[in-house]
């Protein structure tokens, strides 16, 4: 478990989101196939996360998308920023459009051919082939009016002064996806000990966990 822990954490290090500002240039490809899955993606997404096309519009903005060749079949995939408040978090999502492929013979979709909207949705209830779209929740505001505001109140929880840390969408660890946007960071509790603190902080609820751990696994 406790390298499980060490990690989760490291990898939330390298991805996420943060304030940022959005690029200046979208590159969003101009095929018919591949406009078309940007469609498909539009609508899952809006549909698996229960979003209006308003909230969409004013907090979605997708800025990379591609039609990628692999071993399995051709996947979509897509990058997008999130923008609440003061943050705006680059996530990406995939999903498979062509199964060039005899993996999961119970999913019940057809091969050698491009998929439907409703093929595509039965991929990400398996799921499979890596494909995944991201819960997000229609949040209009988060809990902190800026930035510095979500660091102070990890620190000021945790009792430690904070290292490395990034804004992500997902759960807490252990805790069921909620489609809220965390802060998750880490601090030495004793360095000669090889103990640290990990934090999730909910920014929308404030809610915050806390895990003692190992800082590095040998």
């Amino acid at each position: 478990m406790k390298k499980t822990v060490y990690l989760f954490f490291v990898a939330l290090m390298f991805t996420g989101c943060k304030k940022e500002t959005p690029p200046q240039a979208y590159t969003l490809c101009e095929s018919a196939e591949c406009y078309h899955y940007l469609q498909t993606w539009k609508n899952l997404f809006m549909q698996r996360n229960n979003m209006t096309a308003e909230y969409f519009n004013a907090h979605i903005f997708p800025f990379f998308s591609q039609m990628q060749t692999w071993d399995e079949g051709v996947s979509f995939n897509i990058r997008y920023h999130v923008k609440i408040d003061w943050m705006i978090c680059s996530l990406s999502d995939q999903f498979i459009v062509y199964i060039d492929s005899d993996s999961y013979p119970g999913l019940g979709v057809p091969r050698h051919t491009f998929l439907a909207e409703s093929e595509i949705n039965q991929v990400l209830d398996y799921p499979a082939f890596g494909s995944e779209i991201t819960t997000v929740a229609s949040l209009d505001h988060l809990a902190f009016p800026t930035n510095n505001a979500a660091w102070i109140n990890a620190a000021s929880t945790a009792g430690i002064s904070l290292g490395n840390g990034s804004f992500v969408y997902g759960p807490a660890y252990g805790l069921p996806a909620n489609g809220h946007p965390y802060l998750n960071c880490s601090g030495t509790v004793n360095e000669s000990a090889n103990q640290c603190r990990f934090i999730s902080l909910d920014l929308y609820t404030a809610h915050c966990q806390i895990s003692d751990e190992p800082c590095a696994v040998f």
